[in-house]
């Protein structure tokens, strides 16, 4: 009997054909010291996409601020389904939780623990949060460093919630 295999998505239009309701939304713009060929210099952007337990981080540069379609491409494939049901009895069954779950994003640690009813408590994760359809966490923080580095934590602590 032949395993199950999954093969990974390669195109971004793929993702968009079979969740056509993503949203996107831009984290952090950076400036780039390399110049192009025109004398331009470029821009780093790092993008989040995510709707309702599915979500993605993705990173692009291009020479105008506004274009941002490569970190979006990006994220659309780095998208993952977010494990949520935290077993909490206190849990309402319209607002799904998650489970406990740490990341490290640089020298920036953190834990996500379920908090039924408490909101989203680290105010630089809720766009992450917001994306990932989760409305109530408790965040426990070690060394908070930047907001880019805390968002890239809470992204890899969604990411271990994939078993």
């Amino acid at each position: 009997m032949r395993p199950e295999v999954w093969l990974p998505i390669k195109e971004s239009g793929l993702v968009s054909a079979l969740l056509p309701n993503l949203e996107d939304e831009v984290l952090d713009i950076n400036m780039v010291q390399r110049m192009t060929d025109s004398g331009k210099g470029q821009v780093q952007n790092t993008v989040i996409v995510g709707k309702d337990g599915y979500i993605g981080l993705g990173e692009g540069k291009d020479v105008q601020v506004a274009g941002h379609q490569e970190g979006i491409d990006k994220a659309k494939l780095n998208l993952f389904k977010i494990n949520r049901g935290c077993g909490s009895w206190d849990a309402a069954a319209d607002s799904p939780h998650m489970p406990t779950s740490h990341g490290r994003g640089g020298s920036v640690r953190i834990v996500l623990m379920p908090a039924p009813g408490l909101g989203i408590a680290q105010r630089h994760c809720k766009k992450v949060m917001d994306m990932a359809g989760i409305k109530d966490i408790w965040t426990r923080l070690s060394v908070p460093r930047g907001q880019l580095e805390l968002r890239h934590a809470t992204y890899n602590a969604l990411l271990n919630t994939i078993t």
